[in-house]
């Protein structure tokens, strides 16, 4: 029973990690996106 609660326990705990490096890779692709348009616009 103990063992069922930790395996439970830290597959949410991986979820949330999951789900928390998958909005930052969101957001560094954005933002190197827009610094990679913004270095092209001033390159021109």
């Amino acid at each position: 029973m103990k063992y069922k609660l930790v395996n439970y326990a830290s597959s949410k705990i991986k979820r949330m990690l999951e789900e928390k490096i998958r909005k930052n890779n969101k957001l560094i692709f954005y933002i190197s996106k827009y610094s990679f348009d913004s270095f092209i616009k001033n390159e021109r």
